[in-house]
């Protein structure tokens, strides 16, 4: 039988085979089903290779603290440290810098700074040093970068990090600063390092109602509560006879860290804030609104995981509320967070977490004040 297939004519008259209308469409309409098929997996692969990105970029930072703590006695870097450099430059904006000729002043520069020789960066880390003016803002000083030192380094931003991802001086990624008394939590400018200061290790009673410089029993405590400090220095070993370093929170992402030549406190790190809510009040100086028991840090195994515990909006991805900084760990991962332990282990923790969950994996030696273990199985 003769087969009834339409055909096509070309110019010399001869006929091929042709479509209908129908196979045209039916063909179409498979290729569209496959695209929208094919365009959400492209693009949560997208997603995963970018906060994989991410991940890398904060365990490399985690090498590095490990590559610093080497030479050093297992000595982590500080928050922030003077160095002593020279000056040779003027500025013409006495407003704002000082000007200076050939001379030594001290030069107050993160942790971030800190690390760029482990980090194969010891070009741009010499430049800074050798800084020709220096910023002399609230609690300064810091280094003035000129326009070439002015760059963006791409293990200091995640690319899920739309207002630091490829911009000068971007950063997403802070250090555990531990527990911060709640009328201090994210003020910005602070860069002091005194007892009335926003971070400082005396700024909360710990131990006892007298908060003094000299309180051997709060800074014990204090420095407990975290990792890395303005004005106190922490070795691996001693997170390692604490809590552990698989046990303890040492980066985290925050979309609100937005410079790395900073020497502000909340710049650079993030931490838990607590006030008088959910803890037992001591009388004490200004700036210290409460503190754990004077039995240690036995709370944190009860306290309930409510909005209106202590940890409130500093909780990992609160929204901000009203401050000038949120000093928390947050991203734009949906739903997670990366951060990287003491050990260099990193890993995502869900925004969600249990807070006393997430008060045990900010202190480093909790255990010893009273602290409850901390399981593994839950973050």
């Amino acid at each position: 039988m003769k087969s009834l297939r339409p055909t096509c004519f070309r110019a010399g008259g001869s006929a091929r085979p042709g479509f209908t209308l129908i196979e045209l469409l039916v063909v179409i309409a498979i290729i569209t089903t496959l695209i929208s098929l094919i365009a959400p997996a492209v693009q949560g692969a997208r997603r995963a290779a970018r906060k994989l990105e991410c991940l890398n970029n904060m365990k490399n930072l985690g090498i590095a603290m490990h590559n610093f703590a080497s030479g050093r006695g297992s000595k982590l870097p500080r928050l922030t440290e003077d160095q002593t450099v020279t000056t040779t430059f003027t500025t013409a904006d006495q407003s704002t810098f000082t000007s200076v000729a050939a001379s030594s002043q001290s030069l107050r520069v993160g942790w971030t700074i800190q690390l760029l020789p482990v980090l194969d960066n010891a070009a741009l880390y010499r430049s800074i040093q050798s800084r020709s003016a220096v910023f002399t803002g609230t609690g300064g000083p810091y280094a003035v970068l000129s326009g070439n030192e002015r760059v963006w380094l791409p293990f200091f931003t995640c690319p899920d990090d739309l207002s630091n991802h490829r911009k000068a001086l971007g950063l997403s990624y802070v250090v555990n600063g531990g527990i911060a008394a709640d009328a201090n939590w994210g003020i910005a400018g602070d860069n002091s390092s005194g007892p009335g200061a926003a971070h400082s290790t005396e700024s909360i009673s710990w131990s006892d109602a007298t908060l003094t410089a000299a309180s051997a029993g709060d800074k014990n405590m204090a420095k407990s509560t975290g990792v890395i400090w303005r004005d106190t220095d922490m070795t691996l070993d001693y997170i390692g006879t604490g809590d552990g370093t698989e046990n303890t929170l040492m980066i985290a992402e925050n979309l609100n860290a937005d410079n790395w030549a900073s020497g502000n406190t909340w710049d650079l790190a993030f931490a838990a804030k607590v006030g008088s809510a959910g803890w037992a009040s001591v009388a004490s100086p200004a700036n210290t609104q409460g503190a754990y028991p004077a039995t240690g840090f036995a709370g944190l195994g009860s306290l309930a995981a409510t909005g209106t515990s202590p940890v409130g909006d500093s909780r990992p991805a609160a929204p901000i509320n009203g401050t000038a900084k949120a000093p928390r760990p947050s991203s734009n991962h949906g739903g997670a967070v990366n951060v990287v332990m003491v050990s260099g282990a990193g890993r995502g923790i869900n925004d969600t977490i249990d807070q006393r969950v997430y008060l045990k994996l900010i202190t480093s030696n909790g255990q010893q004040y009273g602290e409850t273990t901390l399981n593994s199985n839950d973050f």
